[in-house]
């Protein structure tokens, strides 16, 4: 394409001399190339404060669900009080804890598990006004066995990994664990999402000190995490030790631990691992509250051990070189500890199963000529380390807890009312076979999706 938009055009003259070029102007070419040019241009949308118009929606089906707040139109309370119970630990008293009912999360708990980002799009809570969840004899007895058990011990001897099919409740138990942690004055670590750690989708920086990559953004969103949902318990503990961190000075004794990480927010993206080691220290000195570090998707990192993240040498990263993936494997490994406290990790059914946990949790015994896609020998020899990870396998539902949650879906006009006890059983059958004998994903999903 010539810039100018002058192009020599063989012109027909008489037969005297042949044939002869001209040099003017080709007005079509000029025009295209007038267009082309425009094409290229940025324009401002919002130029001369004009609006979009339409309803503006760019989000897909399932973000905008959450974001349109569904939960406004379901059914409340009676007289602003709440119909069912709540998912409280009673640690500390002789009232018997709440099994095979829907329970709601306490106010003073519900408020961290958002900032922690403890529910998941996919669990369809818009259709409550308050998530709830079940009780299960099978995994809440045993979870809150577990955080009694840990309150005022090692985190070395309580760390506790997760398992089951895919949609069974993993994620819904953690959040159990979570609010059941909050209700007993605990401090909450949370991994919401390994996957965000390994596919690439935040920014990283090299430490040429540690020999390790640093999420700055990462941790920015990750220590805002922290400090919202565990803003009392925060301000109550101070630092043990001065801390200079660029030209600041945190006095010991004097400055909160909420309040360092209030600062980091206007810190430079470079300074943000600092904080987020410092306060990794100073809980696991620390011996007034007990810290629970809990990971959703911990599978991820079995499954893809290599990240999307690439080196100079254009080589995929190992996770373990991620100061965050890092710290994780190391308490979940017991090389690091907390005084009080434990390490909660849970699984998800949406990674490629292979080898490496099953080996962790000593179900079968390595393969040696295994490929490492199969198997990741690293990883199982270091999750193995100081005895080893404790399992927590989570079920179906049996025929009973889906008739609780039937009966619950009906009295709250989810899904329409059935009057009669022999149609109630009925649709109850057609449900448990719908979800696949009893997995509780699928039977939600068919009493809210498609219940038509």
């Amino acid at each position: 394409m010539l810039r100018s938009g002058l192009e020599p055009v063989i012109v027909r003259q008489p037969r005297l001399f042949g044939r002869a070029i001209s040099t003017r102007v080709n007005p079509v070419l000029a025009e295209n190339e007038k267009k082309l040019k425009l094409s290229f241009r940025k324009v401002n949308s919002n130029a001369g404060g004009k609006k979009r118009k339409g309803s503006g929606n760019h989000k897909s089906f399932k973000d905008l669900i959450i974001a349109s707040n569904f939960k406004q139109y379901a059914k409340q309370t009676e007289g602003g009080q709440t119909l069912i119970n709540e998912l409280l630990p009673f640690i500390d008293s002789q009232q018997d804890f709440k099994i095979d009912e829907i329970l709601s999360y306490p106010n003073q708990s519900l408020k961290s598990l958002y900032h922690f980002g403890s529910f998941n799009h996919n669990q369809y809570n818009e259709i409550n006004f308050k998530p709830v969840s079940l009780s299960r004899n099978s995994t809440t007895v045993p979870i809150l066995n577990f955080l009694k058990n840990s309150l005022n011990n090692c985190s070395i001897n309580n760390r506790l990994i997760i398992t089951g099919g895919k949609g069974v409740g993993k994620s819904t138990l953690l959040t159990q664990f979570q609010s059941l942690a909050k209700s007993s004055n605990s401090i909450i670590l949370p991994i919401s999402y390994c996957d965000s750690l390994i596919d690439g989708s935040n920014d990283f920086i090299y430490d040429q000190t540690l020999k390790l990559y640093h999420q700055p953004m990462y941790l920015t969103r990750l220590l805002n995490k922290i400090r919202k949902g565990n803003e009392l318990e925060l301000s109550l503990l101070k630092l043990s030790k001065d801390v200079k961190i660029s030209n600041i000075i945190f006095e010991a004794n004097k400055t909160s631990l909420n309040e360092f990480l209030l600062k980091s927010k206007s810190m430079k993206l470079e300074f943000k691992f600092k904080f987020f080691e410092i306060l990794i220290e100073e809980l696991s000195l620390q011996k007034k509250y007990p810290v629970y570090l809990t990971v959703d998707n911990f599978s991820a990192f079995a499954s893809s051990p290599f990240t999307k993240y690439r080196n100079v040498n254009n080589k995929p990263i190992y996770f373990t070189d991620f100061s965050i993936a890092k710290n994780i494997i190391d308490f979940a490994s017991g090389k690091k500890i907390f005084n009080r406290g434990g390490i909660v990790l849970s699984t998800s059914g949406i990674h490629r199963s292979n080898d490496t946990l099953n080996v962790a949790l000593k179900k079968i015994e390595p393969d040696p000529y295994a490929p490492f896609y199969k198997f990741d020998p690293k990883l199982a020899s270091i999750l193995l380390e100081n005895n080893g990870l404790k399992e927590l396998n989570v079920p179906k539902f049996n025929k009973d807890e889906l008739k609780i949650m039937l009966n619950y879906f009906c009295t709250n006009e989810i899904i329409e009312h059935e009057n009669d006890l022999q149609d109630i059983e009925k649709l109850l059958n057609s449900k448990y076979i719908l979800s696949g004998n009893g997995n509780p994903s699928e039977f939600i999903k068919s009493c809210v999706v498609n219940y038509h």
